[in-house]
């Protein structure tokens, strides 16, 4: 949930030849992310991507999994983009043949140009900024937020609020991680997203489980 933001298209894939070994299961997990999308990242729009399309042999299937896919998903959401070419509210597809990964493609493509946020125009001296931070990737994996607003005065930005303007939009656009839940959360600006996930994955992991 930390990765969620209203900015971003969301691709939830599920395994078609899961769906139909276990019902129940496959819409409780879809139905956790829609959910969790919904909470999160109001707006956003969705694209339901269901694999092994060229395992399932027969057509009803596929009719049968969007029967199901669609009453569970307008009870939670209407950000669901629609598969119009197949008259589907999700996209089959397979990685092997790659079969259906065109008409995916398309989807996400035409969505993002149709998101008004990506045509923003942001100053100059946000984007050196951003480069700036991004740079120190291979040396760090956060910086403190003191640090981000002086380096932001070498490019002409001054305001401790534009800072924190630009460094509300690189996290909203995923290329970095600023929580506020508390004082210290806020002073730490996370520019390698994979050492987050790999601190909070020792909290829950179990090692009776993970050998």
């Amino acid at each position: 949930h930390i990765f969620l933001t209203r900015s971003g298209i969301y691709v939830l894939a599920f395994s078609l030849l899961d769906f139909i070994k276990s019902r129940k299961n496959a819409l409780s997990y879809l139905s956790f992310w829609l959910n969790s999308i919904k909470m999160h990242a109001p707006g956003a729009p969705i694209v339901l991507v269901g694999t092994f399309l060229d395992d399932i042999e027969d057509r009803n299937s596929l009719i049968d999994i969007n029967d199901n896919l669609k009453k569970m998903a307008n009870s939670i959401t209407k950000e669901v983009i629609k598969n119009s070419a197949d008259d589907l509210v999700y996209f089959p597809i397979d990685n092997k043949s790659r079969n259906g990964i065109s008409s995916l493609k398309a989807i996400i493509e035409k969505t993002v140009s149709a998101d008004s946020t990506v045509k923003l125009e942001v100053p100059m001296s946000w984007m050196l900024l951003l480069d700036d931070i991004l740079s120190k990737r291979e040396l760090v994996s956060y910086l403190q937020l003191s640090d981000i607003r002086e380096t932001a005065e070498r490019f002409g930005i001054t305001s401790n609020q534009e800072v924190e303007e630009a460094i509300a939009l690189f996290n909203n656009r995923g290329m970095i991680v600023h929580l506020d839940a508390t004082e210290t959360l806020r002073n730490l600006v996370i520019i390698k997203p994979q050492w987050l996930i790999n601190r909070l994955s020792n909290l829950i992991r179990d090692d009776s489980l993970h050998k």
